[in-house]
């Protein structure tokens, strides 16, 4: 990519955005309570062990009243550690409905702790895993049971209720994180590429949460700090050909939920297209919208290089918050902010340039001193 030089009249002191973070696993509580289910909200379940279980007339099991073979797909509307209650298809058309021992169909008689799913994982009928039953999402929250036979059973939420997934052991333990004991829940994070090099991450509310802090990787597993926000969203940039990964925990205090994860966002360099960036600000310099620096952002936008949120460059004070790029009260001084990411980013930032060091399409800063000093930032056309 041809590097971008900017001249700058002060020096600017820059410093990373990101700070080493390390994931600390939370074990996972003794038990927890079945999921609430229904007639309306099941669970749907093939025999864990991949074989054939009985069906009874009550929770005594005094008298059987069925088998439910192990192709059989079984639906339960009510679950307790002792018994459940649900139906199986029966060869002649139609459903028969019966009590089931709880541990004929789970490998453990509640579930062991709640899970979220970090990376999107196939789920399979039984443990011997020879065939799919669908998969769990980014961000599930899954309820784990005993491990058998090698396998991890878990239930995972689907549309209408739960499905009883089984996975490997190790696809497990890389693909899930305890959901811990925190009152505060996981965020649902979800994202927009916005170009090759930048995304936008953002957000449902969690109830409670005074603010959110965001992490970034690039093996899913060593997470780092990338910064904390009061909003529902942050733009980001990478430049490079890499797959990161994105986690959000929401915080009131020194208390931390549960994560969020984006899963894999696939960036590639691309090159910045001086000709394009000035072109626009030739036929766009007297339109009268925003300031300079947001001018200046969106010309470089079209030469392929976004600058992420540019909400941060109006003149709203509370626009300014909780954004990569670090809050600013005077919105002049943004200008200097974009100068910060640009050099975040690995382009050069140079003070007080030669002549032949200056190239068309390049930023340029000035800057005075005080609140209200005359901060400004162009782009070189000539």
């Amino acid at each position: 990519m041809k590097t971008m030089k900017k001249l700058v009249s002060l020096i600017l002191v820059l410093c990373s955005v990101f700070a080493l973070f390390t994931v600390a696993m939370i074990p996972a509580s003794a038990a927890v309570s079945w999921p609430s289910i229904s007639s309306s909200s099941t669970i749907k379940l093939y025999s864990y062990r991949g074989t054939n279980v009985n069906g009874y007339y009550n929770s005594s099991f005094s008298s059987k009243k069925g088998t439910a073979w192990a192709s059989d797909l079984i639906t339960l509307t009510s679950v307790n550690s002792s018994y459940c209650v649900g139906y199986y298809p029966l060869d002649s058309g139609g459903t028969k409905q019966c009590y089931f021992r709880t541990t004929d169909l789970f490998p453990s008689s509640a579930p062991t702790g709640k899970y979220i799913c970090k990376v999107k994982t196939t789920t399979y009928t039984n443990c011997n895993r020879n065939r799919s039953f669908g998969y769990a999402a980014v961000n599930d929250v899954c309820y784990k049971l005993n491990s058998y036979n090698g396998c991890v059973f878990f239930l995972y939420p689907v549309s209408g209720g739960y499905k009883l997934g089984a996975c490997s052991t190790s696809a497990f333990n890389s693909n899930f994180v305890s959901a811990g004991n925190s009152p505060l829940g996981a965020p649902s994070v979800k994202y927009t590429k916005r170009s090759n090099t930048s995304v936008y991450l953002y957000w449902a509310a969690v109830s409670g949460a005074s603010g959110y802090a965001v992490y970034y990787s690039f093996d899913n597993s060593n997470y780092k700090l990338q910064g904390k926000t009061s909003n529902r969203y942050v733009g980001l940039s990478y430049k490079g050909n890499k797959t990161l990964y994105f986690m959000v925990k929401a915080y009131k205090g020194s208390t931390y939920g549960a994560a969020g994860y984006s899963g894999g966002v696939s960036f590639s360099t691309s090159s910045y297209n001086a000709d394009a960036a000035v072109r626009y600000a030739r036929e766009h310099w007297n339109d009268g919208k925003g300031l300079c620096a947001e001018f200046t952002s969106d010309c470089v936008a079209q030469g392929g290089v976004y600058i992420p949120n540019q909400s941060c460059y109006s003149s709203s004070t509370a626009a300014l918050t909780g954004i990569a790029l670090g809050a600013y009260t005077n919105p002049y001084t943004c200008s200097e902010a974009q100068l910060k990411w640009f050099s975040d980013q690995g382009y050069t930032v140079l003070q007080y340039p030669s002549y032949d060091q200056i190239s068309v399409g390049d930023l340029a800063w000035c800057g005075g001193s005080g609140r209200y000093a005359d901060n400004h930032v162009v782009i070189i056309t000539g």
